[in-house]
């Protein structure tokens, strides 16, 4: 069995809609999906039948994998069906005609559909799988009093977790592209729940955002990841440690003293820590924004532009901020075309060295992508084909492993 046909718990709990009018693909979509471990697949032969199905399904539908090319309601009525029904789902869409896609793409997201793929076919049971790994953490279904919108769990017990010390960080690693050494790690906030095993932060940052809790869970995560770092430096392992902030918390002018004197009793250089935000403050608190983000250069601290995409002014809207390094978010460019992708690719690089800054490649996936970046000039990779998010004793494992075989190339 290959590495795409091994069949996963998660997806077996998972519901499908297959929307495709030609049969024989019909087929070669659920069979791929039963190879993954699906068990619960629905089939409809056009648009319109598919929006019945998905309307009336109880368990709802999870993931809806569609055709665009069809008689009747093509795939891009569809989809905007789909999106005024307003129910949580993923999407990954699929056709023949690769010209289509990216203005379906941002059409679909402009909608507020969680696409999870936008796919040239022929679809493969890798691809299906990958799109479908995106979909890890659905968003709540329901509507309860106690609940947060985009959390499953109640506030209450969230915020028992950080008091039970139940929330810890996990570790992705950055890696530089030619010689593979470790860069650094970004924290991924994890709550090992009693009950629910492993829980990812979709699950819970939603809730303590909106409860203005993100302080706590960045400070907890800092406090967390410090000794962390402070062990690799010690096994020869040169890479800090990139924590994430909430927007929100930059309106904040007690930050800086704040976070800085977690690091200080660390005993922890602040050149071997980054910030990441999740995009550049825009309007409100920018003057507070600025002074913070000023202020964690001023003492040493690397700072991260996490997600960007490039815009016509990408550059001169940027200059004011004073970020160190930018990571392009992959999946913001897949389906498009090679040679939008490319020029996409290209503009974000453009961006970052016009900052004097790093430009980071995140959600690597294949090695066919790795070839692209490297052929287009990024220096620094991370994504699930580089290594999955990392409790800290497996990822120093696994740093002092990958030190030992980029020494023996």
């Amino acid at each position: 069995m290959t590495s795409a046909q091994v069949q996963d718990p998660y997806v077996a709990g998972l519901r499908f809609l297959i929307v495709e009018d030609h049969g024989f693909q019909r087929w070669t979509l659920g069979h791929y999906l039963e190879q993954l471990g699906a068990k619960t697949v629905f089939n409809a032969g056009d648009g319109q039948t598919a929006l019945e199905m998905y309307k009336s399904a109880d368990p709802p539908v999870d993931i809806i994998i569609t055709d665009l090319n069809m008689p009747g309601m093509d795939g891009i009525q569809f989809v905007h069906h789909v999106a005024d029904f307003g129910k949580p789902v993923g999407l990954v869409l699929v056709t023949a005609q690769e010209a289509v896609l990216p203005s379906v793409e941002a059409m679909t997201r402009e909608y507020g559909v969680n696409l999870l793929a936008a796919i040239k076919k022929p679809v493969t049971a890798e691809i299906l799988r990958t799109a479908i790994a995106r979909y890890r953490w659905p968003p709540e279904r329901g509507s309860g009093k106690d609940s947060t919108p985009g959390s499953r769990l109640p506030l209450e017990r969230i915020v028992e977790g950080l008091d039970n010390d139940e929330l810890e960080p996990f570790f992705q690693p950055e890696v530089e592209l030619s010689s593979r050494a470790i860069r650094s790690a970004q924290v991924l906030p994890r709550w090992r729940h009693p009950s629910d095993g492993i829980v990812a932060l979709e699950e819970f940052l939603p809730a303590l955002e909106a409860s203005g809790h993100a302080d706590r869970l960045a400070t907890e995560m800092l406090r967390k990841a410090l000794p962390t770092c402070k062990s690799w430096r010690i096994a020869g392992i040169g890479a800090t440690v990139s924590v994430p902030l909430s927007l929100s918390l930059l309106a904040d002018v007690t930050l800086v003293d704040r976070l800085m004197e977690t690091v200080r009793e660390s005993q922890v250089d602040p050149r071997h820590v980054v910030f990441e935000v999740g995009e550049p403050p825009a309007t409100g608190d920018l003057g507070k924004a600025l002074e913070n983000l000023s202020r964690f250069r001023l003492y040493g601290f690397g700072l991260s532009l996490d997600g960007h995409v490039p815009g016509p002014s990408s550059a001169a809207e940027l200059a004011r901020f004073p970020f160190t390094e930018v990571k392009v978010d992959l999946s913001s460019v897949r389906g498009g075309g090679k040679v939008l992708r490319r020029a996409v690719l290209e503009a974000a690089l453009a961006t970052a060295k016009a900052l004097r800054g790093t430009a980071i490649a995140d959600g690597v996936e294949s090695a066919e992508e790795m070839v692209v970046l490297r052929d287009v000039g990024y220096e620094v990779v991370q994504g699930p084909f580089v290594a999955s998010p990392m409790k800290a004793s497996d990822f120093l494992r696994w740093s002092v492993d990958s030190k030992a075989r980029a020494a023996a190339r």
